[in-house]
């Protein structure tokens, strides 16, 4: 297939080809994508909304059957055409054709329309009217309102620490929100998290509720903490991974809640599967097909349902030949690197301190890349020893395991936060 690298938009004027971003919502038309085997990658847009066309060109199935193809290929347009011309290496067996589509653009937001296609000689005209449609719409989250995002807020780092703190400055306003739960006053603070973060996932699934439902999905149900551990927030080249999990490999998981939007995710990606075994990007369920157009084929996807059940659109696949040593050792803090040499290598400190690192850094990249990956991951299974003891504690509020994972704490510290989590609300706050 080939492809005109001009468009014509609503006045007939020809478009040159410029990068275009993506709105949140459709007005009169968006970018599509009709998923028949023949009618593939057709795009149009309005003035006032702006999406990518995707890249790549068209599915595998659809050039190896040889099927007409219609599409812009990797060529990106700008937003305000309607019409364009493609070329097929195939013609069309009707001079017109129409077809009612429901499609979803880069943003996620899904359109219906009815596409028509005009053949002229060898080319043809496909032009693309569409609104958001009623199913889509009544499906979309609505904005989450100011209480929902001040109960979110105690789901933080920040009030989970101080709740381990001797003395918790600060934290009776950080706590705040959950005064308002529908729970007895006796109730423990324990309780009150829980009731929270169910209010949580069934009105408003922000970034903590997917990460706490993978925690427990995959750490406490697909695994066990005795045999896989979890990293919050893990650098990864110039990105920072949702969440690593470090079982028998390494895989990571990256949110997009419906609030998030995907023009981040290609370096993103780039940057764990250089790092990680394994890949996933987790959205929900209405986002699911848009996110599956946009990944290359060996990133996984997982969609959360509204039920709070974690579905698998597709497996990901081992990056094993994508790995790089000095990407993985830099995932190391001194001590992991230094254990894991001496474990393997026998290696002690031959070097003045300044340069331990960089002699580490050399050794490690002499280690085959599949043993050098599994040594990582035997190092970094270890930080979670702390959390899995914690939160396998049959009274510890599951609510919370994500937290536990996100931030470590001493065993004194430990003793704190469960001594305050079983303790009525009111008495945590002095009153």
């Amino acid at each position: 297939m080939t492809s005109e690298s001009s468009a014509t938009d609503a006045t007939g004027n020809a478009s040159s080809g410029v990068a275009i971003s993506c709105s949140p919502e459709p007005s009169s038309s968006a970018g599509i994508v009709d998923k028949r085997p023949h009618h593939w990658w057709v795009s149009a847009c309005s003035s006032n909304v702006t999406y990518s066309l995707l890249p790549g060109g068209p599915p595998r199935k659809a050039r190896a059957a040889g099927n007409p193809v219609c599409g812009f290929g990797m060529t990106t347009h700008s937003a305000t055409y309607r019409t364009a011309r493609v070329k097929s290496a195939k013609p069309f067996r009707e001079a017109v054709q129409r077809s009612f589509v429901t499609v979803t653009a880069r943003s996620g937001v899904a359109v219906t329309g009815t596409c028509v296609y005009r053949r002229t000689g060898s080319s043809f005209a496909a032009s693309v009217m569409g609104v958001p449609s009623s199913s889509h719409r009544s499906n979309m989250p609505a904005a989450p309102t100011s209480s929902a995002r001040r109960l979110a807020s105690v789901f933080s780092t920040r009030v989970y620490r101080a709740l381990a703190a001797e003395h918790p400055d600060g934290v009776s306003a950080r706590l705040a929100p959950l005064a308002t739960v529908d729970v007895p006053d006796t109730a423990t603070l324990g309780e009150r998290f829980e009731v929270a973060h169910r209010s949580l996932v069934a009105s408003y699934r922000s970034e903590y509720v997917f990460k706490n439902t993978l925690v427990s999905k995959i750490v406490f149900g697909k695994h066990r903490p005795a045999t896989a551990s979890a990293i919050m927030e893990m650098p990864m080249g110039d990105s920072e991974a949702d969440l690593l999990v470090l079982n028998g490999t390494s895989t990571v998981y990256e949110v997009k809640t419906d609030l998030d939007q995907f023009s981040r995710l290609s370096g993103q990606l780039r940057d764990y599967c250089t790092h990680a075994d394994r890949v996933y990007v987790v959205t929900s369920d209405g986002r699911a097909a848009a996110a599956e157009t946009l990944v290359p084929e060996h990133v996984g996807i997982l969609a959360l349902k509204r039920s709070g059940a974690l579905s698998t659109v597709r497996a990901a696949t081992s990056n094993l030949d994508q790995l790089r040593h000095e990407h993985l050792f830099r995932m190391l803090r001194r001590n992991e690197a230094q254990a894991l040499l001496h474990d393997r290598i026998g290696y002690t400190p031959d070097v003045p301190t300044g340069h331990i690192s960089e002699r580490m850094g050399a050794l490690f990249g002499e280690l085959h890349i599949a043993d050098a990956h599994q040594l990582v991951v035997t190092q970094l299974r270890q930080r979670g020893r702390a959390a899995a003891s914690l939160t396998s504690a049959g009274d510890f509020p599951a609510s919370l395991r994500a937290l536990a994972y996100g931030a470590e704490l001493s065993g004194v510290g430990r003793d704190r936060l469960l001594r305050r989590l079983h303790q009525p609300m009111a008495l945590v706050l002095g009153a």
